[in-house]
């Protein structure tokens, strides 16, 4: 969604370096290089001290309320439900309508999501313990070459990261474990934490659990073998709140250094004890001024981080599609000391 538009990523990036290059050749490298100091600085600092502020943050503030009050909303049995150990099951071979999954290419249709018919699902082979059959409420007799799932909308980058036949199968819990009345009372998990976690705010106000909510409580679970409250609070409120907590804490710290550094600095007088390197001044400066350039472009991509993740990819431009569609932008947003920021 907007992968026509991504070239407009690539021309900010090229426009900040130049336009940060020209306004560095005019300040000459005396001034340029103590601004540069004060973002590189304020940056390091910030990467560094956020991670454990916000963590603490979020463990003091967050998660010892919401523990209690979902501990007092929910029932034991609700929040201790474990689907059990998946780890023997062979996703990639379902079979959808015959086919199997990996020979199925994904319609998006020029958008990042697309829609699956599941009404004729096959897990024969797929390898299901009885343990597994138990825990969906599957009887021995179940039939597992016919099942039907309903129909799912599943995105691009839920697909390349858990693969359809995995998505497919956790469709299926879902609607079994909703038939089943095991998640009975999971839309009150999902009231309590609807401020904090996406999916709950569309669907925290319904007496209805969505299956779309439950697909998604389903993979983490897979992915972690946790049970609900671990998977809730762990898998799926943590990363979410830590992102935009560090996100915040990151912004403070940087332009709490930067001008500290900028007051101290001008206190001083250090910039009058800088030498001005003749001729070279104002090329050195603009150099200069063109890594101080990449510095803000990081930080950009950190607020983009935070856009795709906050908007789970259903905005224009901000999405994983249209940044993969970029190839200059995408180079610096890739970096893996920004990794802290992905999408939940």
């Amino acid at each position: 969604m907007g992968e026509q538009f991504a070239i407009v990523f690539d021309v900010a990036v090229v426009a900040t370096v130049v336009c940060m290059f020209f306004a560095g050749w005019r300040m000459g490298f005396a001034k340029v290089i103590l601004s540069m100091l004060a973002v590189a600085v304020a940056f390091f600092m910030a990467m560094m001290l956020s991670l454990p502020i916000a963590e603490a943050i979020y463990n003091n503030h967050i998660e010892k309320p919401l523990t209690q009050k979902t501990e007092q909303a929910v029932d034991s049995s609700l929040a201790a439900l474990h689907l059990g150990n998946f780890s023997a099951a062979q996703f990639d071979k379902v079979l959808i309508s015959g086919t199997p999954v990996g020979e199925i290419e994904p319609n998006y249709s020029g958008t990042t999501n697309a829609v699956f018919d599941l009404t004729d699902l096959n897990f024969s082979e797929v390898g299901l313990t009885e343990e597994n059959r138990e825990t969906l409420g599957l009887s021995e007799e179940f039939d597992l070459s016919s099942v039907n799932a309903k129909t799912a909308d599943f995105t691009k980058e839920e697909i390349e990261k858990y693969g359809l036949g995995k998505l497919a199968f956790a469709q299926f819990a879902a609607v079994s474990l909703i038939q089943k009345g095991d998640l009975k009372d999971f839309n009150k998990y999902i009231e309590i934490v609807g401020s904090y976690f996406p999916e709950g705010r569309n669907y925290g106000n319904s007496d209805n659990i969505t299956v779309s909510v439950v697909r998604k409580l389903v993979l983490n679970m897979l992915e972690t073998n946790s049970t609900v409250k671990d998977t809730v609070m762990q898998n799926m409120i943590r990363p979410y709140c830590v992102i935009i907590i560090r996100t915040i804490v990151f912004a403070v710290i940087f332009t709490i250094v930067s001008a500290a550094i900028g007051i101290a600095a001008n206190a001083t007088k250090l910039l009058e004890k800088v030498p001005v390197i003749g001729k070279a001044n104002s090329f050195v400066g603009g150099i200069a001024g063109a890594c101080e350039g990449i510095v803000i472009i990081f930080i950009v991509c950190l607020a983009t981080r935070l856009a795709v993740s906050l908007c789970d990819g259903n905005v224009l431009l901000f999405n994983q599609a249209t940044i993969d569609s970029t190839f200059i932008f995408k180079r610096f947003y890739e970096a893996d000391f920004l990794n802290f920021v992905s999408n939940t």
